[in-house]
């Protein structure tokens, strides 16, 4: 199956650097090149037609300078933008390049090969910042909009964002960048959270906490953290991200039943105590009225032995 062209939106007012760029297309099929002298038409042209890529002359007819680049970024965003500079302008192709270029590439300095390895490196290296810019909006939309507590920090415990959840805490979040992470914890707590983030970037491993943190109303919190481990290109910690809850409250019902469960457990060896008294009463009771029950008949018989026996002292023989 024959692979589609890569459509390149030319911007060159100037006929030799237009004609030097299609004398080495030829040998290159699989770029469509469509040229533009200006940039109003360039602009023009983007918003009627798909493009791939756009080579881009900072000298134009209608603008110039770094101007150019940021009216095209601006009006296309999502376009990979490749500048074409003269040997004596790489320092605003430099500059271009920092603002958001994907790269440039020097008139009559390039041959067919090298041309096609900057075109398409261009898409390929706007469509991972494309990603990486989608994943850090997705993360931004997530940590603004949840309660819990987000923190990203480095290797030597300092901030690098907070999301807007620690304002309820600490304050203004923004203020929080490039502080002490560890500062806001109780004293009694710091030295063992400070062992755990230790361990956390030798070992890249995360692990969850309970410790007390001060708020800035001076209260104290119980928090709850999951730390999880950012590497660098080399696969070493380079930061920890860090998600936090606020458990207050619920060490507080927890603390609650226990001590319910407490007293309820107490109430039943009380109720198990009464009725062992009970059941030891009710034993003794009927031990009682059972000894008393062989007790008497025997009495009522000597009593009628006796009273036989002072009737026959009575009556004597005859």
């Amino acid at each position: 199956m024959k692979a589609q062209a890569v459509k390149v939106l030319l911007i060159e007012d100037k006929q030799v650097s237009a004609g030097l760029l299609r004398e080495i297309l030829p040998a290159m099929p699989q770029f469509e090149l469509t040229r533009v002298g200006r940039l109003d038409e360039a602009l023009q042209r983007l918003g009627a037609g798909p493009f791939d890529v756009v080579l881009l002359d900072l000298s134009l007819p209608d603008k110039n300078g770094i101007a150019v680049y940021h009216d095209l970024h601006t009006a296309a965003p999502a376009m990979p933008i490749v500048v074409l500079t003269g040997p004596d302008e790489e320092t605003l192709a430099f500059q271009a390049v920092r603002e958001g270029a994907q790269d440039y590439l020097v008139k009559g300095e390039f041959d067919g090969k090298m041309f096609s390895r900057v075109i398409r490196y261009a898409m390929e290296r706007k469509r991972a910042e494309d990603e990486l810019r989608q994943s850090a909006e997705f993360f931004k939309l997530i940590s603004e909009n949840v309660a819990d507590l987000i923190a990203v920090i480095d290797r030597d415990g300092k901030r690098l964002y907070n999301n807007p959840s620690y304002e309820k805490s600490l304050g203004n979040a923004s203020n929080l960048q490039g502080t002490n992470s560890f500062q806001e914890i109780h004293p009694d707590d710091q030295e063992k959270i400070k062992g755990i983030f230790q361990e956390t970037i030798a070992t890249g491993t995360g692990q969850r906490s309970e410790y007390r943190m001060l708020w800035s109303d001076g209260t104290v919190r119980h928090i709850e953290s999951q730390g999880s481990v950012i590497k660098d290109a080399s696969g070493q910690p380079s930061k920890v991200v860090v998600v936090s809850r606020d458990i207050t409250e619920r060490k507080q019902h927890l603390e609650e039943l226990e001590k319910a469960l407490s007293g309820l457990h107490q109430a039943h060896e009380e109720l198990k105590a009464a009725q062992m008294q009970l059941i030891q009463s009710e034993r003794l009771e009927a031990v009682s009225t059972f000894a008393g029950g062989i007790a008497h008949p025997g009495r009522g018989l000597f009593e009628e032995q006796l009273r036989q026996r002072r009737r026959r002292r009575a009556d004597g023989p005859h």
